[in-house]
């Protein structure tokens, strides 16, 4: 077997390498190589936009940031509504549930239980149980109670106003009542009941004037102060 030439080594050696085949570069490589030494690669549009698309797109089922508080306000402030209500709900319950048991443990005949005053509270509005004098009678002694009431205080209005704005308009007429209303104006009203069962003896009149005392010394101080709290060149216009 011959030794190989000098002359075909060198042309072996001589022949060139294949070429490798292209690298394809993408946009973010692209820019990562034009960017100069000590600056921020340059990201192409398609890379912007599509993490803010991302991030800003939240599904329907999903509830936003700013909803979510206002529902935990609401609910709390139904939470706080109903302790509220049945706060002041059971706590007259409660009295009702002391009462029956302190009336039941001590047996005493002074104090009527709950379910007693019910009973009594039924057959005085509808009758039917005792079927006495007072059976089914409470619109009566609600009409006579208004009467009453309303009256009293119709009568103290129509004094206390017109005595009221003279008082507070004209000076003389308040230089002259205004110690005599101030000394009578803290005596209570039933102080007063001596004096109206004597001038009006025990009929619905005694309880009118007692209405009427303790709504006419309101009526009239508001009635004055109201008047004297308006401008002067009010009442020249």
């Amino acid at each position: 077997m011959g030794v190989p030439s000098l002359t075909h080594h060198h042309q072996q050696l001589a022949t060139p390498l294949p070429n490798p085949p292209p690298t394809q570069v993408g946009p973010a490589r692209l820019a990562h190589a034009d960017a100069q030494p000590g600056q921020a690669p340059v990201s192409s549009g398609r890379e912007q936009t599509e993490p803010t698309a991302r991030a800003e797109y939240i599904s329907p089922a999903q509830p936003s940031i700013e909803q979510t508080p206002a529902a935990v306000r609401r609910r709390g402030r139904s939470l706080e509504r109903v302790g509220a209500i049945a706060l002041g709900v059971g706590f007259p319950l409660l009295l009702i549930v002391l009462w029956d048991r302190a009336v039941a443990l001590t047996g005493t005949r002074l104090v009527p239980s709950p379910r007693d005053v019910a009973v009594m509270m039924y057959d005085f509005s509808f009758g039917g149980i005792y079927d006495d004098a007072f059976s089914g009678t409470i619109l009566t002694h609600v009409w006579k109670s208004m009467t009453r009431v309303y009256g009293g205080f119709l009568l103290a209005a129509l004094i206390g106003i017109p005595l009221g704005l003279m008082i507070g308009r004209i000076r003389i007429l308040r230089q002259l009542l205004d110690p005599t209303i101030n000394l009578l104006r803290p005596i209570p009203v039933t102080a007063w009941l001596p004096l109206s069962m004597i001038f009006f003896g025990l009929g619905p009149n005694a309880a009118i004037f007692l209405v009427f005392l303790g709504a006419f010394y309101p009526i009239l101080l508001n009635t004055i102060f109201g008047v004297r709290s308006v401008d002067v060149r009010l009442f020249e216009a």
